[in-house]
């Protein structure tokens, strides 16, 4: 009934995301380098 690659492809981002907004992840010393340069369109 569903696509247990699928299911592990989404797992894999939602898990990317949620460690990268946490930044415990190896990329946590220059997230707060990426925040800064980010233009948010309002």
């Amino acid at each position: 009934m569903y696509n247990s690659s699928r299911i592990l492809i989404v797992i894999i981002f939602i898990t990317a995301g949620i460690g990268f907004k946490l930044s415990p992840t190896p990329s946590h010393q220059w997230t707060p380098d990426v925040y800064e340069g980010v233009r948010f369109v309002r």
